[in-house]
């Protein structure tokens, strides 16, 4: 893209060091406008430019920087990052009700040579199973019943027993030269003796299909307890079931064990530690059908007759699995689950015990997985705030001055929300405008842009903090106003559906600033106290 636009825009570029220089600083100036007139994300014109810097800076041997220096570097803007919303709590107590039925039942059913046919109670209902090739019947697959292969129709899978000859002449057509009561009797036989085979072989390949279920279910549980991702999952080494348990914080504890002469460690909550003890007599019972009883990793999967890693389809495909035997709809990944994991964590305990269990470090949490704790703090906000949130509305015709953060009723005259604010109403302070009484905004393009690109503003400031500590300290409240003031213009009858959004967007992506704040931006960008 670079040599693109020096050939249409600098073709002189190229020869000589200074040149070069002349060039980039054009070229990212040029980024910068195509940022700011829709042309590209910020995200996008970030990446162009670091493409261009390493590839100028190996080319030139330039590795003190001179070829950017004096070059404003373009940064990411973490704010325009997807950030992952945990699922909702009763979607979540519904999954996870889920995992542990199917973990526990089939798990208990396969590692105990229990026989067929059984039941598995789910609270959405009782699901009869049998070794063939259809182990359950959902209600789909129930409607489907009269265009099933013969074979099927000896199960009963409602009542859980095989059908007597009786009731397989109701159902099933002639398909074969002999008489009917003959092929209800085939029918009939084949089914019973399939089950007799499995009855008696605890390695039964219907068996080990079944454990698999248990197995991916527990995958499910074990993510939903550490928060893993599922490419640290899939990576778990794990060579025997000898492992050592530590105490870890309180109500965790650390699993460690040695694979291949490394150490493997993992944290899990206290009392998930007898269902992973459940997991390894399920994990050796599976290997069991193998040749060499044994895995390099935790967790697998089964294709044809061999043994391979988890793929990054291995949620996805458990869901499926789930909504083909049972009609239920669990679309939670393993992702959603480490975003639910993270908000508990950094609303229960602290960031710094989050990014220990989840093994990432602060900021990652706070910017990748915390969208529900952000939420819980907005709900905080507006509980503590109280009637003042009813009024910070106002109509164009009421009486203010237009200020950076949006109208002042009084101008000079800081007034506190409450005796014990959380920030002190201050008028040279932008945030101290946010927590007085004489604070309150027009339900407006305008003022919602000031809001947002503070906020935005504040993003970019992130990196001058001496910690992530420090920064939520700092500006976390803050931050939590300014979305709770932005929610109530939001929910103003007025307002376009959609407009918040769409300034949201404007600004994290594309630098449109409100014209105070852009000017700061402008200011601190050249002062090169941001990148």
């Amino acid at each position: 893209m670079f040599v693109d636009w020096c050939d249409a825009n600098s073709p002189d570029a190229f020869v000589s060091k200074s040149h070069v220089r002349g060039a980039v600083d054009n070229y990212s100036r040029y980024l910068l406008d195509r940022v700011r007139s829709y042309g590209v994300s910020i995200n996008t014109s970030a990446a162009m430019q670091l493409v261009a810097r390493s590839a100028l800076e190996w080319m030139y041997e330039d590795t003190r920087g001179e070829i950017f220096d004096g070059v404003r570097r373009i940064k990411r803007s973490y704010a325009a990052t997807k950030v992952t919303e945990p699922p909702a709590d009763d979607k979540a107590a519904e999954a996870l009700s889920l995992y542990v039925n199917i973990f526990e039942q089939i798990g208990k059913f396969v590692t105990r040579f229990e026989k067929y046919p059984a039941v598995l109670k789910l609270p959405q209902g009782n699901f009869w199973y049998f070794p063939s090739s259809i182990p359950f019947m959902s209600r789909s697959r129930s409607d489907k019943f009269k265009k099933m292969n013969t074979r099927y129709k000896a199960y009963n899978y409602e009542e859980g027993k095989v059908r007597s000859v009786e009731e397989l002449l109701k159902i099933v057509k002639r398909e074969s030269s002999g008489s009917l009561v003959r092929v209800a009797n085939l029918i009939r036989r084949a089914a019973l003796d399939n089950i007799d085979r499995a009855n008696k072989n605890k390695m039964h390949p219907r068996r080990i299909l079944l454990a698999t279920l248990a197995q991916q279910s527990f995958m499910m549980m074990f993510s939903a307890n550490t928060g893993m991702s599922l490419g640290q999952i899939s990576a778990l080494s794990w060579e025997s079931d000898k492992f050592k348990i530590e105490n870890e914080k309180q109500g965790f504890k650390t699993i460690k064990s040695r694979a291949h002469g490394v150490e493997v460690s993992f944290i899990i909550s206290s009392s998930f530690v007898a269902s992973f003890k459940k997991y390894l007599r399920l994990r050796k019972y599976i290997l069991q059908s193998f040749p060499d009883n044994a895995f390099d990793y935790l967790f697998f999967r089964i294709v044809g007759n061999e043994l391979k890693p988890l793929n990054m389809s291995a949620a996805s495909l458990y869901n499926e699995r789930i909504k083909r035997h049972f009609d239920i709809d669990i679309s939670i990944t393993t992702r959603d689950w480490r975003a639910l994991k993270s908000d508990w964590l950094v609303r229960n305990t602290n960031i710094y015990t989050a990014s220990m269990v989840l093994q990432n470090s602060p900021t990652t949490v706070l910017r990748h997985y915390a969208e529900g704790s952000e939420k819980s703090s907005s709900l905080e906000m507006v509980e503590y705030y109280g009637e003042f949130n009813e009024k910070v509305v106002i109509g164009k015709n009421d009486i203010s001055r237009a200020t950076c953060t949006g109208q002042c009723l009084d101008s000079g005259k800081p007034l506190k929300l409450n005796p014990d604010p959380v920030v002190s109403p201050d008028c040279r302070q932008p945030e101290g405008c946010l927590f007085c009484r004489n604070y309150a905004v027009h339900a407006d393009e305008d003022d919602l842009r000031k809001l947002i690109s503070m906020k935005f503003i504040i993003e970019r400031i992130r990196c001058l903090s001496a910690s992530e500590k420090h920064f939520v300290d700092m500006f976390g409240e803050v931050v939590a106003r300014i979305d709770q003031v932005v929610s109530k213009i939001a929910e103003y009858p007025k307002v376009d559906e959609g407009l918040v959004e769409r300034i949201n967007y404007e600004v994290f992506q594309y630098e449109m600033l409100s014209p105070y704040w852009a000017m700061k931006f402008e200011l601190m960008s050249d002062l090169e106290l941001i990148a």
